[in-house]
């Protein structure tokens, strides 16, 4: 399927060819599935000023003003911003030579890897990084040491990470009695009246020949839902771009809801829509599946489109838990990209591009239903009665099973 790459399509699985060939409900990730998950840095936002690709000269002379104690106003939030992005991130080069011009950057995810080579392209270069330490390299050459006291990491809940001070966070990460619930004070308690320092906006495209398999997935009446955990702006953004929401069909957004009572309105107004969209939050979704899983499950299935946002990791595809998904599922497609292959390994079918599973699905597993159910009628034909009583009649003296014919004969007929 993929000569490009020359990498075909690997077929973990040879006993249900032929399902695919009927499928009614496509579910799929957002990044890395209908994205190529390479993240480039477009945009910063700060304060009142906007800075775009072709702006981007302006904000490295500030910071070549800022080091060379040029003291300005829009050069010392610039500074101020450029070195919080260098400073907030796990990304780690895999050169620690300092004199490496073309570096590479290794991270578990490819937002930050975007973030690091901004900062670098307007002059502050990550250049070493260990456990408790971060070295960044200046426009002048100068060597800026950063001693890491404590990382937050990123979880599904706050949606965010920092650094903090290492004599609170420790006290409470040391607690044996309620430890997460006393470092997550600790943490909120730190996460108050902070500056806004800016805005970065990271791009990631949609791969190649997306929207006409969409739109050729649609035609042929399958109803995809899509699954990510970015916002909801995000999410309505990339199902209208990717053509998984046509542009003249109505978008119902489903309200945060937090218990049943709320999500029992929520459904009647629903309810009364007709054809259109659904988007919903993984929230929401938590709360109709805990109170009203029938009735939900019934209105999202008359929908051509469902969007699920802000999902957490047990409900959406992100990195190696999307296996306990495609294991769950009817067939389980799994894709290589360019993190773990715990997904595609995990599969019925591996591929490595999504526009390749319109090619499995209508020529490939069509084929195999129809060749199926050519079998299948070539198994009832063959079985005729008259051939066995013929057949029957000539070898009389070899005594063949005829009941036992007989009886293969009906069940290939009713089953």
């Amino acid at each position: 399927i993929n000569n490009a790459y020359t990498v075909f399509l690997i077929n973990l699985i040879f006993t249900i060819p032929e399902e695919l060939g009927r499928p009614v409900y496509l579910q799929t990730d957002k990044t890395g599935t209908l994205t190529q998950n390479e993240m480039i840095f477009k945009w910063l936002h700060l304060a009142t000023v906007f800075y775009g690709m072709d702006t981007m000269d302006e904000i490295q002379s500030h910071i070549v003003q800022s080091y060379a104690q040029v003291r300005k106003s829009v050069s010392s939030r610039i500074h101020e911003a450029e070195k919080a992005v260098a400073l907030c991130h796990n990304v780690t080069p895999t050169d620690q030579d300092f004199s490496v011009d073309n570096r590479t950057y290794q991270a578990s995810s490819p937002d930050e890897v975007a973030l690091v080579w901004w900062t670098e392209s307007v002059g502050l270069t990550l250049v070493n990084r260990d456990l408790n330490s971060l070295l960044l390299k200046t426009p002048a050459g100068q060597i800026l040491t950063y001693y890491i006291l404590q990382i937050v990491t990123f979880t599904s809940d706050s949606k965010r990470m920092g650094i903090i001070v290492r004599n609170r966070y420790n006290q409470a990460k040391l607690s044996i009695h309620d430890r997460a619930l006393k470092v997550s004070a600790v943490v909120e308690s730190l996460e108050r009246e902070m500056e806004l320092l800016c805005l970065t906006g990271v791009e990631d495209q949609l791969q190649a020949d997306v929207r006409p398999t969409l739109e050729l997935l649609r035609n042929t009446g399958i109803k995809i839902w899509m699954l990510t955990g970015d916002k909801l702006e995000t999410a309505t953004c990339i199902a209208k771009s990717s053509h998984l929401v046509s542009r003249s069909e109505d978008i119902h957004v489903f309200r945060l809801v937090s218990n049943g009572g709320e999500a029992h309105l929520e459904l009647n107004a629903f309810r009364r829509k007709h054809d259109c969209a659904l988007v919903i939050s993984g929230d929401s979704l938590a709360v109709c599946l805990r109170y009203y899983e029938h009735e939900f499950v019934e209105l999202a299935c008359q929908c051509p489109a469902v969007v699920c946002c802000r999902c957490s990791p047990t409900q959406t595809c992100d990195g190696g838990t999307d296996v306990s998904m495609i294991q769950a599922a009817d067939w389980g497609i799994g894709m290589e990209g360019k993190e773990e292959k715990q997904a595609s390994l995990a599969a019925d079918f591996s591929i490595t591009q999504f526009k390749h599973i319109s090619r499995l699905l209508m020529v490939h597993d069509r084929n195999s239903y129809k060749r199926s159910a050519a079998l299948g009628q070539f198994v009832k034909h063959r079985g005729i009665w008259v051939l066995i009583s013929i057949y029957q009649a000539y070898v009389s003296k070899s005594h063949p099973q005829l009941h036992a014919d007989f009886c293969l004969f009906c069940k290939s007929i009713f089953m």
